[in-house]
């Protein structure tokens, strides 16, 4: 009880378990949901089933049929933005006393489900990191158009079917009101934060001279700009910079790049492993300085992260990026297509001038202002309270 008001109940609505699952969508929804509880509301998980037999013989028909008349050269995205996908998985929820307790539902990603699921008249939010419109051709290539159409008309229908639409990006809430006609004041951006426990988190100490460690995380090497990673340290060390770069995430590195002497593999890392997850946290101690030039990003956690042991990063302007690097605050922000070589040139300026103190309290005040669960509860409870949900 509080100030004489019961404790909302949340039905929180994914397939993975919030409660212990931290690999999940890269852990988020284990930190989503501590979030909201942290904001004061109780969770509850409302599973729902992903890939069952009808699913399963849904994809492979549907692909078979695909292959006849397009030969394989149109892409489909086979997630809830299908209809009947987003149909079976949400005819997979119970409607037990424990769905019926919840005074709203809360949608990590797969709104779509709400569409097909009797809500009981409660309240939903939708919260997420784009919309279809924006991932079309962006993450998405070569779609049906057809199918393409009838995905964001799925979309635009559970956008405007959610009481509240959250975005962890300006870019993102842009798109829902835009692309999907939402109101706007029921439009709201709260970013991600640091998928790491709060106790690991400890600010490393500045770079000012010396060996620079740069740390590169991602799971998709080519989106993630793996290469260029390797070539702008490459660079820095033709500059006069004893650079080493840092690389985790990746399952197998493409030929020859574990070979350089520069670099040191950490591979493939599992936060659910104890021992995987003590591996990560003592990458980002011993980093100076974060390199992520991705091609293509919604929210990176990992940027989050950064800012939370107060690590510069640089990175591409793409998609959500620029809610989590503010060009000379904790780090700068490049133009897709910015070679290598300018990338290596404005990094070794930055150090010769000093900026890299600067980025580093920037990154910690960007981290405890908007990037970390902590803040993101203070919001998500301002959220809540401002458009009188309940």
């Amino acid at each position: 009880m509080k100030n004489g008001q019961k404790v909302k109940t949340f039905g929180f609505v994914c397939d993975a378990d919030p409660f212990n699952d931290r690999f999940a969508w890269s852990g988020t929804l284990y930190k989503i949901r501590e979030g909201l509880e942290r904001a004061g509301f109780k969770v509850v998980w409302i599973p729902v089933r992903t890939n069952s037999i009808a699913e399963r013989l849904y994809r492979r028909v549907y692909i078979k049929i695909k292959t006849v008349f397009w030969g394989g050269g149109k892409n489909i995205v086979l997630n809830t933005h299908r209809p009947f996908i987003a149909k079976v998985q949400a005819h997979t929820i119970r409607m037990d006393e424990k769905y019926k307790s919840c005074d709203a539902f809360f949608f990590p990603g797969g709104g779509q489900r709400m569409l097909y699921m009797d809500l009981l008249g409660k309240p939903t939010i939708y919260y997420t990191d784009a919309t279809f419109h924006i991932m079309v051709d962006y993450y998405w290539k070569n779609l049906n158009e057809k199918e393409m159409k009838e995905s964001m008309e799925l979309e635009k229908r559970a956008v405007n079917s959610a009481s509240l639409n959250i975005r962890s990006s300006q870019w993102a809430a842009d798109s829902v009101v835009h692309d999907c006609g939402c109101e706007p004041q029921k439009s709201f951006v709260l970013e991600f934060g640091a998928n790491i426990d709060s106790n690991d988190i400890e600010p490393i100490q500045p770079y000012t001279r010396g060996r620079l460690n740069v740390f590169f995380s991602g799971v998709d090497w080519g989106r993630k700009g793996g290469e260029i990673a390797v070539l702008t340290v490459m660079e820095l060390r033709n500059l006069g910079v004893d650079a080493h770069l840092i690389i985790a995430g990746i399952k197998k590195l493409p030929d020859g790049i574990a070979d350089y002497d520069f670099v040191e593999n950490v591979g493939f890392l599992n936060k659910n492993d104890p021992v995987s997850y003590k591996k990560y946290i003592d990458c980002w101690k011993r980093s100076h300085l974060f390199l992520l030039p991705t091609q293509a990003e919604c929210s990176a956690i990992v940027y989050c992260e950064s800012a939370g042991f107060g690590v510069p990063a640089y990175t591409y302007l793409t998609g959500g990026t620029a809610d989590y690097v503010k060009d000379g605050v904790n780090g700068r922000t490049f133009c897709l297509g910015t070679s290598a070589n300018e990338i290596a040139k404005k990094i070794k300026d930055d150090i010769e001038n000093g900026n890299m103190p600067l980025f580093h309290k920037g990154a910690i005040e960007m981290f405890e202002k908007r990037l970390s669960w902590t803040a993101w509860s203070k919001r998500f409870k301002e959220i809540v309270e401002r458009s009188n949900l309940f």
